[in-house]
């Protein structure tokens, strides 16, 4: 071992899970790794070196902001920013806790690592000193990789800077041009532009149509793309050499997914439709014949597969698959057929994209804000490398020229007074507020927030007119909160590395305890002492856990997709795959249909409070309705409209005020970024 290695091996310190390299800036724990911006590693050092005593404010802004003219803003940022990446948080400091008028200070011991070594250590075989330096060869191509695409993604180019939504984002093989959607309530158009000369562009629409999933065929100058109106979707081509627009099959339309992906070399199409369990699978159209084939089917009945990439190759298929909640990335072999999933656990991946043969870059909420990482295919170890709110990657052929869009979403929550026919916003901050919950009193409601850059709960008081964080814990999403019939005690969805789980929180105690259900499980519940809760495992999903004083049971309800209770312990719900709002009588085993045609992918868009659903309805009369669940007679009682990622709708046990979620805000601009070395 080369002097330099020894030292760089005797740099590294252990912060709890996490293993650090000063001199580099590389943090990594058994998951993630990724290398500090040059702040954040002097910030982290300085904490280090002093520990354990408080490092105050004017010794971070002179050591690490010598040469520059900030303000402490430029500190509490990158504080905030350091806190993101170790999955801490300010309130329930477990690395780095803040000390009211003086500075920081780091709150766990950071151990260096022992390097040395009894002596017959260093007397192994030629063949082990061989594979090392391969090791050391694969890890110093790796951490090249990390290093180009962090620099490259950090010093990004925008291209677009107008309101609304660009996205969707493709690069050319040739990386000369790349394509993307823009979608407004007025109109929606594809442009596929120029690298090179941003005044260069073709702009593609269709009348009265939504259009997404550009992918741009600059040899033949043919633009694919799908094209939605009335409910039905269409896989497009238009060549722009005579204009001509061309229909080849019926298929699914996401906006917020690529569903569409080419590999012109062998003129194949790759795209997602509906199979005949409605599912949406993975399809492959050969453009010189026009047939397609169904290539890719989940077992799972709740699982659907979106987003295909062709390998450089043309071997390897990969794509995502999931459902509207947890979405992996999977790998088929063209060749064999066999399948194989590329990541696991409960995070969410909209999009990614083929840098090489070696690895794919992909968008994950896996350590709570989306980023990019790149996965290495070798050994399927993920790295993040920055572009915080980034989606859709997207590469040349080349892997030198860079193409992505960076998004950013607020939603908030709002109040409608039925008595008195007003409308006003509650709650309002710049992140994702959601899953609101009206207390059994209707004097409190709890609701999620990602404030932390980590699903954390929250607590809105109509007297204070106030908002407070009641819990956040490092490295758990805390979501979908729900109130126990005392009004002091709080369910909530946790969802970490081991999956999803439900704890009990204590507004008086402020302390939480996990539910001991058997298996993973969410959106729990409780009903006259019972907690209900969905299962969430890999044997048992999509079915309803009861937990009855320590004895748990299974209902045996299938493919339910989200559940309420009705004050008389009747169960309302929806299921995977299937429109419709149902009832059930568990005693009796019997299931009645409550709202025939509402939509499978509204499922947080309704809600249920004593013998009343609240739903969404779209359309020429659209607002919130009442269904009186004992009359079966339904009324519209709001023109307002609930829209966001998760639950959305909530009202007091008086049904004189709804709760519900608006997305104000969402912004999208596309960037470019040229891959290469730096020093």
């Amino acid at each position: 071992m080369t002097q330099e290695n020894q030292q760089n091996r005797s740099n590294r310190i252990v912060l709890g899970s996490w293993h650090y390299w000063s001199d580099s800036g590389q943090l990594k724990n058994k998951s993630i790794e990724q290398n500090l911006p040059t702040q954040l590693n002097a910030v982290l050092t300085l904490l280090i070196e002093k520990f354990p005593s408080v490092v105050t404010r004017e010794e971070f802004l002179s050591s690490v902001w010598a040469d520059k003219v900030v303000n402490e803003d430029a500190l509490s940022r990158t504080i905030a920013e350091l806190r993101k990446i170790l999955g801490d948080s300010a309130s329930q400091a477990k690395y780095i806790k803040t000390i009211p008028k003086k500075g920081y200070k780091l709150v766990i011991e950071p151990i260096t690592f022992n390097t040395h070594k009894k002596s017959y250590i260093h007397k192994t075989v030629f063949f082990l000193l061989a594979a090392s330096l391969l090791t050391i060869y694969g890890l110093s191509t790796k951490e090249s990789m990390v290093s180009k695409l962090t620099h490259a993604i950090a010093n990004a180019q925008r291209i677009t800077a107008k309101p609304g939504m660009e996205q969707q984002t493709q690069s050319s093989d040739d990386g000369l041009w790349m394509s993307y959607v823009t979608n407004t309530i007025d109109e929606s158009y594809v442009t596929i532009q120029s690298t090179i000369d941003q005044n260069k562009y073709h702009q593609i629409e269709m009348t009265g149509h939504r259009l997404a999933s550009p992918v741009f065929d600059a040899a033949a100058k043919v633009i694919w793309f799908l094209a939605y109106k009335d409910k039905k979707c269409y896989l497009m081509s238009k060549d722009l050499n005579n204009s001509q627009n061309q229909r080849w099959s019926e298929c699914v339309f996401e906006i917020e997914s690529r569903t569409l992906s080419a590999d012109f070399v062998n003129k194949k199409i790759y795209f997602s439709q509906l199979n005949s369990d409605n599912r949406t699978a993975i399809h492959e159209l050969d453009i010189q014949t026009g047939q397609v084939v169904m290539i890719t089917e989940a077992q799972s009945t709740s699982a659907h597969d979106w987003s295909p990439n062709i390998s450089p190759d043309f071997q390897m298929l990969s794509f995502s698959r999931g459902n509207q909640s947890v979405r992996n990335l999977w790998l088929k072999n063209l060749s064999t057929g066999e399948e194989k999933a590329l990541t696991f656990g409960e995070h969410y991946s909209v999009s990614h994209d083929w840098l090489d043969s070696r690895y794919i870059v992909y968008d994950s909420d896996r350590s709570g804000s989306r980023q990019l990482w790149l996965l290495d295919l070798n050994n399927l170890r993920t790295y993040a490398i920055g572009g915080y709110g980034a989606q859709h990657p997207s590469f040349d052929e080349k892997g030198q020229i860079m193409t992505f869009q960076k998004v950013d979403y607020e939603a908030n929550i709002w109040q409608h007074d039925l008595l008195n026919n007003q409308v006003q916003r509650l709650v309002h901050s710049t992140k994702y507020d959601n899953n609101p919950a009206f207390s059994p009193s209707g004097d409190l409601f709890a609701f999620s927030s990602n404030r932390q850059d980590v699903g954390s709960i929250w607590l809105y008081d109509f007297k204070l007119q106030q908002e407070n964080l009641l819990l956040v814990l490092p490295n758990v999403k805390l979501t979908r909160p729900s109130w126990l019939s005392g009004g002091r005690n709080l369910l909530v969805t946790a969802n970490d590395e081991n999956g999803y789980w439900t704890l009990r929180y204590d507004l008086n105690t402020q302390t939480h305890q996990k539910i001991p259900f058997s298996m993973n499980n969410l959106a729990a519940i409780e009903h006259d002492g019972k907690i209900y809760a969905l299962a969430k495992s890999t044997s048992v999903s999509h079915q309803i856990l009861v937990l009855d004083q320590g004895v748990e049971t299974l209902l045996p309800l299938k493919n339910i997709s989200r559940f309420m209770i009705l004050n008389d312990g009747q169960l309302v719900y929806t299921k995977n795959h299937k429109p419709g709002i149902y009832i059930s009588d568990v005693k009796q085993n019997k299931e009645t249909v409550l709202i025939k045609n509402f939509p499978n992918n509204a499922i947080n868009l309704w809600t249920a409070v004593n013998q009343a659903v609240y739903y969404d309805v779209s359309g020429k009369d659209a607002g919130i309705y009442r269904l009186d669940v004992q009359s079966g007679q339904s009324k519209k009682v709001s023109d307002q409209r609930p829209f966001s990622v998760g639950t959305s709708l909530s009202v007091n046990q008086a049904e004189t005020i709804i709760l519900l979620t608006k997305t104000d805000r969402a912004e999208s601009d596309v960037f470019r970024a040229s891959i290469k070395s730096h020093d």
